[in-house]
């Protein structure tokens, strides 16, 4: 069989597109060619035809991943790697999480080690050739490798040039890796699509191939700037009772007050204490103070409620929303969260509440995700991904 014509272009650009790495082809001839002793590891066969094409019956288009039925395409790439992070990394890593497509300001190293103490960290960066196109934050539990613990989302950060063959590599090389250090298991939070600057789902879809399964699924309430629904007819009538009252918001430094409050409110609800205590959070506003801000309500000089809120490209989120019974009965809250809405959202497309779930996504708070409903919010899931290797 003849090679078609243009097949020289054509095979260029096959070459091109599976990027194999600083070895010659021998023996290579027109119109019918072989190479033997093909420089693969394990290969099948020792003298491998490769087939005739592309041709106008058998375009590259044909070709799913790889040319070869039932062949990884790792065995077409050896480019692809990973390197665990340590601190000579941390210029890289922040590049990366700068320029990323799906990453917030929680993913810099300066916010993920203000609780170093508390995790294993086991932080990856995913290289092609020397190109770093992915940063993954994680941390070691026993024998099983998650997306960062002190962390709500991490997954795979990724550069624009995290494409959907990339992350199939990505996904493949990560799990080596994994396994060669005794890990058994690995489960990713992927960072909600709300967060992404351009679409970034790329390691669902790799996840899925990889045979990861869906094991937790909590639901956030969010609400899209572009879109809103407006408030409820209850929540109307008590954004206009603070205003009456004259509620006063304002932004604020007292990290203890508030804390304070947040603190009390959920230990009487839930039991539990905030995963931040107020010297933490004035040390991460201190790095970060285009991100995190704290919006207290007062009446004359008496402290109401307060809100805090982590700014991302896309996302204003309520990370603490806590009141006194005095605030709660003239709508303290109401008044700080109208105010973010109408006056500190015109560059995010979200405003999100947080998840409204327990035990895992499995028990859903009706009460709590009907009170943010009320602003207009409707749900956004955060969903983890097990993949046993």
């Amino acid at each position: 069989m003849k090679f078609q014509p243009g097949a020289n272009a054509h095979f260029k650009t096959l070459i091109s597109a599976f990027r194999f790495p600083n070895f010659s082809f021998p023996n290579f001839r027109f119109p019918n060619f072989r190479f033997p002793n093909f420089p693969f590891p394990n290969f099948p066969f020792p003298n491998f035809p490769f087939p005739n094409f592309p041709s106008p019956n058998f375009p590259i288009s044909n070709f799913p991943i790889s040319p070869f039925p039932n062949f990884p395409i790792s065995h077409f790439r050896f480019s692809m790697h990973i390197t665990p992070y340590s601190s000579e990394h941390k210029s890289a890593w922040d590049r990366c999480v700068a320029e990323s497509r799906n990453a917030t300001f929680m993913l810099f190293r300066d916010f993920m080690e203000y609780h170093s103490d508390r995790f294993t960290d086991r932080s990856l960066m995913v290289f092609d050739d020397d190109e770093l196109i992915a940063v993954i934050p994680g941390s070691l539990h026993g024998d099983q490798w998650r997306s960062h613990g002190g962390l709500t989302y991490g997954g795979y950060v990724a550069s624009k040039d995290f494409r959907a063959n990339n992350a199939l590599l990505a996904v493949e090389a990560t799990v080596k890796h994994l396994r060669e250090t005794g890990v058994r298991s690995m489960l990713v939070k992927p960072v909600p699509h709300i967060y992404h600057r351009t679409p970034s789902e790329e390691e669902l879809y790799a996840l899925h191939r990889s045979g990861a399964r869906l094991v937790r699924r909590d639901i956030s309430s969010t609400v899209p700037m572009a879109n809103r629904y407006g408030y409820s007819k209850g929540r109307k009538w008590t954004v206009n009772k603070s205003r009456k009252e004259g509620v006063v918001v304002r932004p604020s430094q007292d990290w203890e007050a508030f804390m304070a409050i947040e603190e009390a409110l959920l230990l009487e609800k839930r039991g539990v204490r905030p995963v931040h205590t107020a010297a933490e959070m004035r040390y991460l506003a201190g790095l970060f103070p285009r991100n995190i801000q704290l919006w207290l309500a007062h009446l004359k000089d008496d402290l109401l409620a307060g809100v805090v809120t982590f700014r991302s490209p896309m996302v204003l989120h309520a990370q603490y929303i806590g009141s006194v019974a005095q605030g709660r009965q003239i709508g303290a809250v109401d008044a700080i969260i109208d105010h973010l809405l109408n006056n500190k959202c015109a560059d995010v497309r979200f405003f999100d509440f947080g998840i409204s779930t327990t035990d895992e996504g499995r028990c859903l708070d009706e009460a709590l995700v009907a009170n943010k409903e009320s602003y207009g919010a409707r749900g956004t899931c955060y969903d983890h991904y097990l993949l046993e290797i």
